[in-house]
C-alpha cells in the first residue's frame, strides 16, 4: 500500500493535515509502517496524541514508534509513547537495548521499565552494550548483571559463537575490553556458560586480536562470590568494587603471613607494608564514597527531570481535554447558527418567488393598459376620419323637410 495523506502529513509534522486525515488511521504502507511511526521516527512530538489510535502497532521488522523515536535521538517523543515500552521487534529486541546497543545512554532512564527484559536469544540490554563496548551504558545497566543467554548466538560475519549460558562479563572479555570486565566482575565473576567456560577462558580463547594483559589480570583469579546487582540504575559499583578488592588483598596477605618463614623483622615489613595499603585504601574506598554521592545527585537530577516530563505530560493532557471541549461547544454553536441561516434562507426564497410572482402581474397589465392606449388612439383615428367625411357632405347636415 502506498503512502496515504495522514502518512505524509504525520511525516512532515503538518498538523492541520493530519486533523483532516485521522480517518486513515491504523492503515500501514508495504514496509508495514504507520502514520505514528513515521511522526515518530521524524520527531513531530505534537502529532503523537492525534495518533493515539496507532500506538502499539508495528512494522513488518516488529519495530514500534517507540523504537524509531529512541533510535533517531527524538527524546521529545518518548514520554508520550510509554504505553509501547515493553514491546518487542521480530528479534525480540526492545527500545532500550537499541539504544544501549548504539550507546545512546540520555535514553537509558527514560526506558528503565524495560530493564530486565531479553530478546529471542536471552541477550539483555547490558550484554549488547557490553558486546558492543559501550561502558557510559554499561554503568547504567548494572541491574542487569547476572542473567545469561539462553540460545547459541553466532555472527555470520565473523563465524564468532556464544553458546547458551553467556554473560555480559564473557562477551567483555571476549572482545578485550577492560573497563567493562573490571566493572562487571563483582557481579558475574565465577558463572559458566552451558560449556562450563568462564570470563577467564572466554579471554584466553578470544579469537580477537591485541593486547590482554590488563583483561587477563583482571581475571587471573576471577573467584566465585557475586555481590548483588544494584536495584537502581546508573547506581556507581566503584565502592564495591573497592572492598571487594581490600578483601581479596587482605585474604592474600594473610595466606601469606602464614606460610611466611621470613623473619620478624621481614613480617613487620609486610605489616607495615600492609598498613600502607590499608591506608591507600581507605583513602580510595573514601574517594569512591565521594564519587558515589556526586553519581547519587546525578541520579536525582534525573529524577527531578522526569517529574517535571510527567508533570508536563499531565499539563498536556489536560490542555487536550480543554481544546476538546472547545472544540465541541464551537461545533455546537456553528450547527445552531448554520440552522438559523437555512430557516432565513427559506424565508428568503419565499419573499423571492412571491415577488417574482408580482413582476409578472405588473408585466401583464402594462401589455394591456399598452393594448388599451392602441385601441383608444385607434378610435380616436377613427372618429376624425368620420367627422372629415361629414363635413364634406353639407346636406347631409341640413334640418329634414316635411
Amino acid at each position: 500500500m502506498s503512502l496515504t495523506d495522514l502518512m505524509k502529513a504525520a511525516r512532515d509534522g503538518n498538523l492541520e493535515d493530519v486533523k483532516r486525515n485521522l480517518s486513515q488511521a491504523g492503515k500501514k504502507d508495504e514496509d508495514g509502517w504507520t502514520a505514528l511511526i513515521r511522526a515518530a521516527r521524524w520527531g513531530h512530538a505534537n502529532c503523537i496524541p492525534l495518533l493515539e489510535k496507532e500506538i502499539g502497532m508495528q512494522n513488518n521488522w516488529g519495530q514500534t514508534a517507540l523504537m524509531l523515536a529512541a533510535l533517531n535521538d527524538k527524546t521529545d517523543c518518548i514520554p508520550l509513547l510509554n504505553k509501547e515500552l515493553g514491546k518487542k521487534d521480530n528479534d525480540g529486541m526492545t527500545a532500550l537495548m537499541m539504544v544501549a546497543r548504539n550507546g545512546r545512554t540520555g535514553f537509558i532512564p527514560l526506558l528503565e521499565k524495560e530493564l530486565g527484559l531479553q530478546d529471542n536469544d536471552g541477550w539483555t540490554a547490558l550484554m549488547l552494550a557490553a558486546y558492543n563496548g559501550r561502558t557510559d551504558s554499561v554503568r547504567l545497566l548494572l541491574s542487569e548483571a547476572g542473567k545469561q543467554s539462553t540460545e547459541e548466538r553466532k555472527f555470520n560475519f565473523n563465524g564468532i559463537a556464544f553458546p547458551s549460558g553467556a554473560t555480559a562479563l564473557m562477551l567483555a572479555a571476549h572482545y578485550n575490553r577492560p573497563e567493562i570486565v573490571e566493572l562487571l566482575l563483582p557481579y558475574e565473576q565465577g558463572m559458566k556458560d552451558s560449556k562450563g567456560h568462564n570470563a577467564q577462558w572466554h579471554a584466553k580463547n578470544s579469537t580477537r586480536g591485541g593486547d590482554f594483559t590488563r583483561v587477563n589480570e583482571l581475571l587471573e583469579n576471577e573467584g566465585t562470590e557475586r555481590i548483588p546487582p544494584p536495584h537502581n540504575p546508573g547506581e556507581v559499583p566503584r565502592l564495591r568494587d573497592r572492598v571487594s578488592e581490600l578483601a581479596t588483598e587482605n585474604d592474600s596477605l594473610k595466606k601469606d603471613l602464614s606460610s611466611s618463614k621470613n623473619t620478624l623483622e621481614e613480617t613487620k615489613k609486610e605489616l607495615s607494608q600492609l598498613n600502607r595499603e590499608n591506608s591507600s585504601l581507605k583513602q580510595q574506598l573514601d574517594n569512591a564514597i565521594e564519587e558515589s554521592k556526586r553519581h547519587a545527585e546525578v541520579n536525582e537530577d534525573l529524577r527531578k527531570a522526569s517529574d517535571q516530563n510527567r508533570a508536563l505530560i499531565n499539563s498536556l493532557t489536560t490542555e487536550k481535554a480543554t481544546l476538546q471541549e472547545q472544540l465541541s461547544k464551537t461545533t455546537e454553536d456553528l450547527k445552531r447558527a448554520l440552522a438559523d441561516q437555512k430557516a432565513q434562507n427559506i424565508a428568503l426564497e419565499k419573499e423571492v418567488t412571491q415577488l417574482r410572482t408580482e413582476s409578472h402581474d405588473m408585466k401583464d397589465l402594462r401589455r394591456r393598459l399598452e393594448e388599451v392606449e392602441e385601441e383608444k388612439r385607434i378610435l380616436l383615428q377613427n372618429l376624425a376620419a368620420v367627422g372629415g367625411r361629414l363635413t364634406n357632405h353639407p346636406q347631409g347636415l341640413g334640418t329634414p323637410t316635411g
